[in-house]
């Protein structure tokens, strides 16, 4: 039942896709579905959604407060101008159809909107002569899909897009730049909160100069939640490489254990013990300093700038690797959550409690992999000490459910 109208769908192939149809005439308004919404600015914040009704009903509500109704649209498109900057709103739309028995829908899928001023471009600057680096107003999104969404007029596209920290990206490219002004121009991007980032061109110059050895992170990968490979372009040198107060971690978190590779370019850190990182939705920005390279290599310190940060953020592919802690958590004056980690880029959670009574639902959409759950039923109420059930599905851009994991995890008072 797609659209929640009561009735269920048959998908047929066909050569244009799969073609769903219903095969009797539901008496209950469709439900929107497939809402989402992004801020248009420090003031606004735009919805879009698909539905079939004459009307639809603006719900939304911030914080532990309930939904209140606070528009209607006659479109599949709103703008609620009614926000507070840097404020999390959550959203949710009604259909009104005339000529149903039940005219008034349930809710659409719940989604979750930060009001912020988007970010936008800032500077350009050289960094070295095979890269770039792209400073901006607000936090960026740390997954570039598209390497197009960068050019460099005379040069081309980067060969690789990585983030520098929160607010930048290091473009590298192939060829060398020579000593001239450049043009870099943007356009689809999104920045953290998802919010389209306005397309631009900025200006910036490169000075070359002879080339000096530069000592920086080449790559990372995170081998699971407490486990991060991170790799060289020059063997690093053993005492400032396996001191562990070389590195910081935003927010805080602490490597308890270091393993160099018989090359010297690889080096494995270890969180055992520590908070995991990955798919936990928390984006965690890792910082090396005072690492030197070897003896042989003539010990240079690692970059100050871009080389020296890694961003460790993700999501999971599928639903098999899902997990929850604490479990039991303990509801203490509030403070404690559920964290929900190593989810895909879009999913949902039910919540239930053991007699199979609907407690709460949680959406995500943020890519992070991971989101924390209030332990609140729907009427704002934390929990009662108790076993509860979580069914997870995963979601795809048309808001379909394409798997579905369940579990179960203990609240205690």
């Amino acid at each position: 039942d797609l659209n929640k109208n009561g009735v269920k769908e048959v998908g047929f192939p066909t050569s244009q896709g799969i073609t769903f149809s219903e095969f009797t005439t539901s008496n209950i308004a469709a439900t929107p579905y497939n809402l989402t919404g992004f801020s248009l600015d420090s003031a606004s914040v735009k919805l879009n959604w698909f539905g079939g009704g004459s009307k639809y009903y603006i719900f939304r509500k911030a914080g532990n407060s309930n939904f209140a109704l606070i528009d209607s649209a006659i479109s599949n498109q709103y703008i609620d101008t009614s926000v507070l900057n840097n404020t999390w709103y959550f959203y949710a739309v009604k259909s009104y159809d005339g000529t149903k028995q039940n005219n008034l829908s349930g809710y659409s899928n719940i989604i979750s909107v930060y009001s912020h001023k988007p970010a936008s471009l800032v500077t350009v600057a050289s960094n070295t002569v095979k890269s770039v680096i792209a400073k901006f107003s607000n936090q960026i999104n740390t997954k570039i899909e598209n390497l197009q969404s960068f050019y460099v007029i005379n040069q081309g596209y980067p060969n690789s897009i990585s983030a520098n920290d929160q607010y930048s990206y290091l473009l590298t490219f192939y060829k060398p730049f020579d000593s001239s002004n450049y043009s870099l121009v943007i356009n689809n991007l999104n920045d953290f909160y998802g919010s389209p980032v306005k397309p631009d061109t900025m200006n910036f110059f490169v000075d070359t100069v002879p080339n000096k050895s530069e000592f920086f992170i080449v790559s990372h990968e995170i081998i699971n939640q407490y486990k991060i490979k991170i790799d060289f372009n020059l063997p690093v040198d053993t005492s400032t490489v396996m001191n562990k107060s070389n590195y910081t971690f935003t927010p805080a978190n602490k490597v308890t254990g270091i393993q160099l590779s018989d090359d010297r370019k690889t080096v494995y850190l270890s969180l055992t013990g520590s908070k995991p990182i990955g798919s936990v939705g928390i984006e965690y920005t890792l910082k090396l300093s005072n690492i030197l390279s070897s003896n042989e290599s003539g010990r240079v310190e690692i970059n100050s700038g871009a080389g020296s940060f890694v961003v460790l953020t993700g999501y999971a592919e599928n639903l098999s690797g899902v997990y929850v802690y604490p479990s039991p958590v303990r509801i203490n004056n509030g403070e404690n959550k559920l964290m929900f980690a190593n989810l895909p880029q879009m999913s949902k959670i039910t919540i239930f409690d053991i007699n199979g009574k609907k407690i709460n639902e949680i959406e995500d959409r943020s890519g992070r992999g991971g989101v924390k759950y209030n332990l609140k039923d729907l009427n704002g109420n934390f929990l009662s000490s108790g076993i509860y059930i979580y069914r997870i599905v995963k979601l795809d851009e048309q808001n379909h459910e394409v798997e579905e994991k369940i579990g179960k995890f203990a609240v205690l008072k």
